[in-house]
């Protein structure tokens, strides 16, 4: 990494709920900016693990931004012929959202789900 040009920007994928990522303090020793892309965890499946893209973009995004990553991109694949409907993602994208948006503070998963569904439905 070391002789890499510093005008990159380095984008690390982490799809797991681990709260810690190691990974990202060595490569914030190399001065990049970095970024980290979680997961709505929809491949493979039709509709998201929403329990797993909670743990995983509220752990992964908390780290990142404890750490000084300069944002977010959130992924959702269309594996195995991606099967996936699209309207169920909006949910993953949302929290992905308040998440970065408010990484200081911790998203009250109840809250977060009564407001999605109050101005989704009314």
């Amino acid at each position: 990494m070391d002789g890499l040009t510093k005008d990159m920007i380095i984008m690390y994928w982490n799809y797991r709920t681990k709260e810690n990522h190691p990974i990202i303090d060595k490569l914030k020793n190399f001065d990049f900016p970095l970024v980290v892309s979680p997961s709505i965890c929809d491949y493979n499946r039709i509709f998201p693990s929403i329990t797993k893209f909670e743990k995983n973009i509220g752990n992964l995004v908390a780290y990142g931004y404890s750490k000084g990553i300069e944002g977010e991109v959130t992924s959702s694949w269309g594996d195995y012929k991606n099967k996936e409907l699209r309207e169920n993602r909006i949910f993953g994208f949302t929290y992905s959202a308040e998440v970065g948006w408010n990484s200081k503070n911790p998203v009250n998963l109840l809250n977060f789900w009564k407001g999605a569904f109050s101005h989704l439905f009314g």
